[in-house]
């Protein structure tokens, strides 16, 4: 028995849903509040923060922007877009009877239409968000659209790989830091920020612990299972997986997901994720990570039978690619992956445009 498992955006979807939710209501910003994530919980290792947080900060400016469930579902149903081939990957796989679940970090209301429009009857685990049930008042709807202003002229704050605190970053992005710590005091202890401490974005542990309920349902193991993730909420998920036989895939993943992930692919296509799938479906792991390694060299349709890929899929990768020029790239990272985090970042920025070089 083996089980599929996949983010939604990055593998499946282009959009970052809360991003262009939050560029279309509110205004610019966004990047900022996310990597005053990151450096919430990197840095200051403040426990309070994980990896997807920014879609519980970001609910107040929604909010005092009169955005509503409705209004949600409509934008995610105007803007959602797949990654070519997503829509393909997933009726393939489904149609085999594998357990199949999507683990998003994304609002339930844009999971909701994905799910939709693909016809996906997997399960699904994502961020409950129900902003028409949250209060906020007139005075904090001010304060929080002053702050927004504020957010809008805000440089993205950034710091060296080895930085462990603000004495290791520039003047000007310890302003920014320190000005955005004063702006989040603020709101949580406005009567709003209640509500935000009770939302729980599916990122980080939350991914792990979704997993793992998920595999309570179909009496699944750690070992069944093929993940696709793309960036940082999806790192808990990629350790464990590797830690007890699982195999975790980045697709066009970022560097912290190509660091830890067992094999990485580089495409502008999800075919090479259906291509991987059926090779750990048919050999196990360690079949998988030997035609990742030897990927180049196999990439023939002889080949490919003997690692267990359905002719179809062969001739699928043949009319889609001059394997002499553009061929797709699945590999296993090494300890020196510069040269593959570049190219796979790059390739993740060509598919998904601004969306790509977020955290």
């Amino acid at each position: 028995m083996f089980v599929y498992v996949t983010d939604a955006e990055g593998p499946v979807v282009i959009n970052d849903n809360a991003a262009e939710l939050f560029g279309r209501f509110v205004g610019p910003g966004y990047p900022v509040i996310s990597k005053w994530v990151v450096y919430r919980f990197e840095i200051e290792k403040d426990t309070q923060y994980k990896p997807g947080d920014t879609l519980r900060m970001i609910v107040p400016f929604l909010k005092a922007y009169d955005v509503t469930g409705e209004a949600i579902e409509n934008f995610s149903e105007k803007t959602l877009r797949f990654v070519p081939g997503a829509e393909e990957t997933l009726k393939h796989i489904e149609s085999k009877g594998t357990p199949t679940s999507i683990i998003s970090t994304s609002y339930k209301p844009y999971v909701t239409v994905l799910c939709r429009k693909s016809n996906f009857k997997g399960d699904v685990f994502c961020t409950e968000l129900n902003i028409d049930e949250i209060e906020i008042t007139d005075s904090e709807k001010k304060k929080i659209k002053e702050y927004g202003k504020q957010l809008a002229l805000m440089e993205v704050p950034v710091w060296p790989e080895e930085a462990k605190s603000l004495d290791d970053m520039e003047e000007k992005h310890i302003l920014t830091l320190q000005q955005l710590n004063r702006m989040f005091d603020d709101i949580l202890n406005m009567k709003i920020g209640r509500y935000v401490l009770d939302i729980n974005p599916v990122g980080g542990m939350e991914k792990l612990y979704a997993l793992k309920l998920f595999l309570e349902k179909t009496r699944a193991k750690l070992s069944n299972v093929v993940y696709f993730g793309d960036s940082i909420t999806d790192v808990s998920v990629f350790e464990e997986l590797g830690n007890n036989g699982g195999l975790a895939v980045s697709f066009n993943g970022n560097k912290p997901a190509v660091e830890r992930a067992e094999i990485a692919v580089v495409s502008l296509h999800t075919l090479p994720c259906s291509i991987t799938t059926e090779a750990f479906e048919k050999n196990g792991k360690k079949g998988a990570m030997q035609m990742a390694s030897e990927w180049h060299d196999v990439v023939d349709r002889k080949a490919l039978e003997d690692f267990g890929i359905p002719r179809s899929l062969a001739e699928q990768l043949y009319s889609l690619y001059d394997p002499e020029k553009n061929l797709p790239l699945i590999t296993v990272p090494d300890s020196n992956a510069d040269e593959l985090v570049s190219k796979s970042e790059k390739y993740r920025k060509e598919l998904r445009g601004w969306a790509g070089s977020l955290i």
